[in-house]
């Protein structure tokens, strides 16, 4: 009874389920946070509000279409609209969340408010999961075992970009771009541009990578030494990025530079 129930309500209920859940801990966590003073929302403030706020309620009405409008909904237009303003939402919404200068979920010290910063990726995630199903059904993308391969680049051109992103605001906000570097950041900085280094190459390479099987016109030998180039790239990256102290190393404290590398 309980595989006919969930087969009736479609093949992506839990995931919007899931969603709902984690988009309403995420406002949650936002608004609780003593840091964050609710009638004097900064422009960041706002789009985390907005971003949690429509992600829930769209979640919540696509939970409630698979129940009582299958028919009309699951596999619909109405579902891909739903599903691609939630990704949308989470794509513009997660730099806000995520940048340690608003100090939302993350400080320079690292993560400062854990119920908002996993609930946002699990969201993120979740916003991700039902765009791709949708994909598969209307032929878009193939998510099937034969493109696994493609799946893994892909996710390394996810963790490159956040890496890059991620990077990129700490070596801004730290002012490494300045003329003068003071001496107890010169390594610090040194090792952020790698950082962003590694990050754009990682996207770019893994990105290509992706095309490459897709089309076709890989092979076993150009996988193999492009896979191993990236595995020697980011050995090096975490032994430089995540070990040492916090003067020197950008990536030792727990956070989205971390996860990534």
């Amino acid at each position: 009874m309980s595989d006919e129930d969930s087969s009736s309500r479609g093949p992506r209920f839990g995931a919007w389920s899931a969603l709902m859940v984690f988009s309403m801990v995420a406002l949650i966590a936002f608004c609780t946070d003593s840091n964050v003073d609710l009638d004097n929302l900064t422009r960041a403030g706002k789009w985390i509000l907005s971003a949690t706020v429509i992600s829930m309620s769209i979640a919540f009405l696509a939970v409630v279409g698979h129940i009582v409008a299958g028919a009309v909904f699951v596999g619909r237009i109405p579902e891909s609209v739903c599903s691609t303003i939630c990704t949308l939402m989470w794509c513009f919404g997660l730099p806000y969340i995520m940048r340690p200068s608003y100090g939302f979920a993350t400080g320079l010290g690292g993560v400062i408010n854990a119920n908002l910063y996993f609930s946002s990726w699990a969201a993120f995630v979740a916003a991700i999961y039902v765009s791709g199903g949708l994909s598969q059904e209307a032929k878009i993308a193939d998510l099937t075992v034969s493109s696994a391969k493609v799946f893994k680049w892909y996710a390394l051109v996810a963790a490159s970009l956040v890496l890059m992103v991620t990077t990129s605001n700490v070596f801004q906000d730290r002012n490494c771009k300045g003329d003068i570097i003071s001496s107890v950041f010169e390594e610090f900085c040194r090792r952020t541009k790698w950082g962003i280094s590694l990050g754009v190459i990682g996207a770019v390479v893994a990105f290509v990578a992706s095309l490459m099987v897709t089309g076709g016109r890989s092979s076993v030998l150009i996988e193999v030494l492009t896979s191993f180039t990236m595995f020697v790239m980011y050995i090096f990256g975490i032994s430089y990025i995540t070990f040492g102290t916090v003067l020197d190393s950008p990536g030792t404290v727990i956070g989205n530079m971390y996860f990534a590398t």
